[in-house]
């Protein structure tokens, strides 16, 4: 812990204001010293000689607190740095770990479009069986389409700009809030009406 400055230490400033006024005393001394020796009287040096030791003792004070602010200015440097390090550190491992997430997020999203792909077969299967409507939604190629529409339009928006890499970004009329499954929706809700009409007419027919 620092220690608490006392209420009679000199500043700076003070050690400075004193120098002036000794050496402005000292200046005067030595006048009166060449005068006196000129007219061949004594002269009492003791005076000019404490004015000298305090004065060396002034210029030693000025480079104490020289020396002082220098330390002073490393040590926040060196506290600065080493904070820069520390932020630095934790940066690089963020860095690493949102492009891990990137790369999660990406495997996880070619998993979904395999497990999308599977059910679409399945339920084309089932319509064909059925006699049901079939959408050209139910087409591979449609929800390629479809899929790489709404992507297209996310990473547009991460940059507003049409590339993302070497990749070209092709936007369609795809608004970025639209729910992905909104075509299909629709179409799965007409496809519950014949199901429900199909299921009552089944229902009849035993009844009969």
């Amino acid at each position: 812990m620092a220690k608490r400055q006392s209420a009679d230490s000199l500043t700076l400033e003070k050690i400075e204001e004193r120098r002036s006024e000794v050496e402005a005393h000292i200046s005067e001394q030595k006048a009166m010293r060449g005068a006196a020796i000129a007219d061949g009287k004594p002269f009492e040096s003791s005076k000019l000689e404490s004015a000298e030791a305090e004065l060396a003792g002034l210029i030693e004070a000025e480079g104490e607190f020289a020396r002082r602010e220098r330390a002073a200015a490393v040590e926040m440097q060196s506290a600065r740095t080493a904070e820069q390090v520390r932020a630095t550190l934790e940066a690089t491992d963020a860095w690493i770990a949102s492009i891990d997430a990137v790369e999660s997020a990406g495997r996880q999203f070619v998993e979904c479009l395999k497990a999308a792909d599977t059910k679409r077969g399945d339920l084309d299967v089932l319509i064909a069986a059925l006699g049901l409507p079939r959408s050209s939604l139910l087409d591979p190629l449609e929800q390629d389409r479809q899929r790489g529409a709404a992507l297209s339009e996310l990473l547009y928006h991460r940059k507003n700009q049409n590339s993302f890499g070497q990749m070209r970004i092709r936007r369609e009329n795809y608004a970025l809030a639209d729910r992905w499954a909104k075509g299909e929706a629709a179409y799965v809700a007409e496809l519950h009406q014949h199901l429900a009409g199909e299921a009552g007419a089944a229902t009849a027919e035993v009844d009969a």
